[in-house]
């Protein structure tokens, strides 16, 4: 054989393994099926998919004549996906692995629906279909409310109302918070964690992480692949680290401990150190120029100044402005006659990370020594504190 046809032969089994290697790549992963009719319903549909990162758009169909679709996914690892409707109507699913799903929708109320064939969209028809009973609940009550602002009897009814509205929320919650106790191994319960009840989440990171850390430790070890999985368990992670500096923080600037240093400029450029003021009683005061709460509470703190100066107080005030000027021009205009000192880095300024400030106007009381003796947000417990302190 010549080297022509040698080389002629070689391409043409170039060409079939690079066809048959793209149409396996092509038909890599599973396939899930996704089936539905809507009643008298002939409009698209569109399929999307739910990522960590946000929504892609995958397909869209336009239905028969009977309001029939169908659409078919290849993929390797199960997902959440959106089938949406018009005027903003959506079924979300839990689709896992050559799962073959069917939805019958009612048109008149596109929150039910009856599903087939995917345990995991069942169980996120379950969440969805207590939250809507609950909201429908809540509804009536808000008809009640808007029927009685002109009674007599109004704030009794709104007290009553918002008792009832309590109740119904405590008991999404636990239904909730129970919910994941029994389907911690199921992605639905991602879905669980992050439901609103309105504007409020029905889980909390604060107060309910114990549910966060159950479904991230579950779901590592069940799905460890799931791009899922992985990205909740980096936010737990994240969560953690963050309580665990919080912590060490708080016990840093606890009450009997040392105030950490603070050194940072005045409006001449002049570097004042907290420090500086050991032997002297000294209020830290969180503030900024763009607080109004702040702003209202500076002559409570002038009072507080003016009555114990003279007995060994000073003020240390450390501002969390952004603009010079406004920080300047404040202390001008309000006469804020003491130390005050910033980094213009707002909430930026690692101050508020060290003394983990949160909010303000935030105030501590440090003694002649230099130990935290109080913290609040409220003044009138540190006007209690500085009047026990200079009477000891």
């Amino acid at each position: 054989m010549s080297n022509k046809n040698l080389i002629k032969n070689a391409l043409i089994c170039l060409v079939i393994s690079l066809s048959f290697f793209s149409c396996f790549n092509k038909n890599s992963g599973s396939k899930i099926i996704i089936k539905g009719q809507v009643d008298n319903y002939k409009d698209s549909v569109y399929l999307r998919e739910l990522n960590p990162d946000g929504i892609k758009g995958i397909d869209s169909i336009i239905t028969n004549r009977k309001g029939e679709f169908h659409f078919k996914i290849r993929t390797k690892e199960q997902g959440f996906f959106i089938l949406e409707f018009k005027n903003n109507h959506s079924i979300t699913l839990l689709a896992d692995l050559n799962e073959k799903i069917y939805v019958k929708v009612n048109k008149s109320d596109f929150k039910t629906y009856n599903i087939t064939g995917s345990p995991g969209s069942e169980l996120i028809y379950q969440l969805n279909t207590n939250l809507n009973n609950n909201y429908k609940k809540v509804d009536s009550l808000k008809r009640i409310f808007d029927m009685s602002q002109k009674s007599p009897d109004f704030y009794q009814i709104k007290i009553r109302l918002d008792s009832i509205y309590n109740t119904i929320f405590e008991k999404q919650k636990t239904y909730t918070k129970a919910f994941i106790d029994r389907n911690c191994n199921s992605l639905a319960s991602l879905i669980a964690l992050y439901q609103m009840f309105g504007r409020h989440p029905i889980l909390s990171k604060e107060t309910d992480f114990k549910y966060f850390n159950k479904v991230d430790s579950t779901l590592i070890k069940t799905f460890p692949n799931s791009k899922h999985t992985i990205e909740f368990h980096k936010r737990i992670s994240d969560i953690k680290r963050d309580m665990t500096e919080k912590e060490l923080n708080e016990k840093r600037v606890s009450i009997g401990s040392q105030a950490p240093e603070i050194s940072l400029l005045n409006p001449d450029a002049e570097t004042i150190k907290l420090s500086s003021l050991k032997g002297k009683v000294v209020l830290l005061n969180f503030w900024a120029s763009w607080c109004v709460p702040c702003k209202k509470e500076i002559s409570k703190i002038k009072a507080i100044y003016e009555k114990y100066h003279y007995r060994g107080l000073e003020i240390y005030s450390v501002s969390l402005d952004k603009k010079r000027s406004e920080w300047i021009s404040n202390i001008k205009r309000d006469k804020m006659n003491w130390f005050n000192v910033s980094d213009l880095n707002f909430w930026n300024s690692p101050i508020l990370k060290t003394y983990n400030i949160k909010e303000i106007p935030y105030y501590i009381v440090i003694d002649r020594s230099g130990k935290i003796v109080i913290k609040s947000t409220d003044i009138k417990n540190i006007n209690n504190s500085l009047t026990e302190l200079f009477n000891k």
